[in-house]
């Protein structure tokens, strides 16, 4: 069972922090209309959508992710600058398609930022998100637009560049071969590779990053990439951050950097995050955009349930010492203790009763 009171603190204590950097709070309506998301189709699936019809036969969905509808609102005022911050819900079919969920999501947006700095912030943000999950948490950091220009030195068709990138996407085993069938160059063919299954610490692997860089603007990336590093690393230790050109996202949806943040306890990634300029321009806006959503109710799901702390249980054999259970239960209340009264129960021993409550007292 999840713990809701550790779940609220949480998010509660990152509300805070977020206020602290000067970002306002952002509730939006649950439901979107469905066009606009058909409209940017290739960003949210349609097997994901979930569809209702109003009374008046208008298509509507109910949200499937915080950005876009926070996009919307952002192109829709006067505003050249937004940072926004959210806690709620986004709802989606299950994997098979019969059922759907609803998972509370924790993120920022950072709209209309000028320049590297905004990087900057957005992702001490993220680490200090991790920080408060998991001291064992790991951020780690790619950038879409330096793998597209190796991909774009391969070839000037874009349906190969596509295929390429699907590939990469994918992690796929036959990126190699089918790079072989084209022709291309053993060493490109090498440096893709190699790209693919990048991981490691910037400064130890620096050279060998430069080495990868076969395009002015790759170096430009990298540049960019080693200052914003440096300015994490003075905050936080080295081996929390890392580069990781292996990071799997849909490379049409960003356009900059992007990264995920991992913690110990789970497998997936429980925050991520990245650049996607690209979408505020499809509202008719020209800025900048960046940000990153924790999914909590994938970290709360995986704990285990440790409750609110009970510092007594009163156990009462009958109606008459119940009541006076609860009358020594509200005088110690006064003082600020927690006190739970249940009736004698044999289900459990007095071993499994100790484990639970700090003292026990029967009436």
């Amino acid at each position: 069972m999840k713990n809701y009171r550790k779940e609220e603190e949480f998010v509660m204590d990152l509300e805070k922090v977020f206020e602290s950097y000067g970002y306002d709070k952002i509730r939006l309506n649950a439901f979107e209309r469905y066009e606009t998301y058909f409209e940017n189709k290739d960003i949210i699936r349609e097997g994901n959508l979930l569809k209702i019809i109003n009374p008046k036969g208008d298509l509507y969905v109910l949200r499937p992710d915080m950005t876009l509808p926070v996009v919307k609102y952002f192109s829709d005022t006067q505003a050249n600058r937004g940072k926004f911050y959210y806690n709620d819900s986004v709802f989606r079919t299950d994997k098979k398609g019969l059922g759907f969920g609803e998972r509370k999501q924790v993120g920022i947006e950072y709209l209309g930022g000028e320049n590297i700095l905004s990087d900057v912030e957005v992702l001490d943000l993220a680490v200090q998100t991790l920080e408060k999950l998991d001291e064992n948490y790991l951020l780690c950091i790619s950038h879409t637009e330096f793998i597209k220009e190796m991909v774009n030195s391969i070839s000037e068709d874009q349906e190969i560049r596509n295929q390429i990138l699907d590939y990469l996407y994918r992690r796929s085993s036959d990126l190699e071969s089918y790079l072989n069938k084209l022709g291309v160059d053993q060493k490109k063919i090498s440096q893709v590779t190699k790209l693919n299954l990048f991981f490691g610490n910037f400064e130890k692997e620096k050279d060998t990053l430069y080495e990868m860089a076969v395009t002015e603007k790759q170096k430009k990336i990298l540049e960019d990439l080693e200052m914003i590093l440096k300015a994490l690393n003075k905050k936080y230790p080295q081996d929390r951050i890392k580069v990781d050109f292996s990071i799997s996202v849909a490379l049409d949806y960003y356009n900059g950097l992007i990264f995920k943040g991992y913690i110990s306890e789970i497998r997936k990634p429980i925050l991520s995050g990245g650049r996607y300029d690209t979408l505020v321009k499809r509202f008719g806006k020209d800025a900048s955009a960046l940000g990153f959503c924790v999914e909590i109710d994938n970290y709360f799901d995986s704990i285990k349930r440790e409750g609110t702390k009970i510092d007594y249980l009163f156990l009462y054999s009958d109606i008459e010492s119940g009541f006076e259970a609860m009358e020594k239960a509200r005088e110690m209340r006064k003082h600020g203790k927690t006190v739970r009264v249940l009736s004698e129960d044999k289900s459990e021993s007095p071993e499994e009763l100790k484990e639970k409550y700090s003292i026990i007292q029967y009436f």
